[in-house]
């Protein structure tokens, strides 16, 4: 007969169900270690590189072009390249496309911008799903604001004098919203222009040569480098 005390001297066997929690909890705890030390290593790797220049994308730069040569048969788009490049703690990684050129039908060069940057809303990216710009940036680009003997007011990308003149704009233009086509409306977000430029906080044209001509008056200027910041 066995005695209580006999009972109380032999350990208690461990409920079957909290062993296999606790197995789960280990191998979920390794998973996590694995994931934390390898985003470790895969960053230390980006920033090694990205400390010695900037890292081409180039594999994206056919289908940018592709969208940007969908929205009209008038025009056609040539970029350089695609680069991933750092701009300091403020702006952290930027997505830049460089040597952006725009031909006319016949060929000749109406537009051309050096470099585009932009970075990405990360609150579209969580709430909607959708990749939309947070701000955008045009390095170098040459700016025509014009006032036509009507008094209305353009402003247009011109790639040469054409562009002082008149010629030349409709392509400026077209340059200038389909970038922002691109980067605002060819990821799912719906067709309302208003909410697809909900999250742009910022527009920035960073040392543009500025022409300006007054059809009114009969007079032009011109500024060789100029900033023009817009921010909401």
């Amino acid at each position: 007969m066995v005695t209580n005390d006999e009972n109380q001297g032999q350990p208690k066997a461990e409920p079957r169900g909290s062993g296999v929690v606790r197995q789960c909890f280990r191998g979920l705890m390794h998973l996590v270690g694995g994931l934390v030390a390898g985003i470790a290593i895969v960053a230390g790797l980006l920033s090694w590189q990205l400390s010695k220049g900037p890292i081409s994308l180039s594999f994206l730069t056919p289908y940018i072009e592709q969208a940007l040569n969908e929205r009209s048969a008038d025009m056609k788009v040539d970029l350089g390249d695609t680069i991933l490049t750092w701009a300091g703690w403020e702006r952290a990684l930027d997505i830049r496309v460089l040597d952006v050129l725009v031909y006319d039908n016949p060929g000749a060069i109406v537009a051309a911008i050096p470099e585009v940057s932009f970075s990405l809303s990360s609150q579209a990216l969580v709430r909607r799903g959708a990749i939309v710009p947070r701000s955008v940036e045009l390095f170098g680009p040459r700016l025509v604001l014009r006032r036509n003997a009507n008094g209305e007011f353009e402003v247009n990308l011109g790639g040469g004098q054409s562009a002082d003149q008149g010629g030349g704009k409709t392509d400026g233009r077209l340059l200038g919203s389909g970038l922002l086509d691109l980067l605002i409306a060819k990821a799912g977000t719906r067709a309302d222009g208003e909410a697809q430029l909900a999250y742009l906080t910022r527009l920035n044209i960073i040392g543009a040569e500025t022409v300006i001509v007054d059809e009114v008056l009969g007079r032009r200027w011109s500024a060789p480098v100029a900033d023009i910041r817009l921010e909401r």
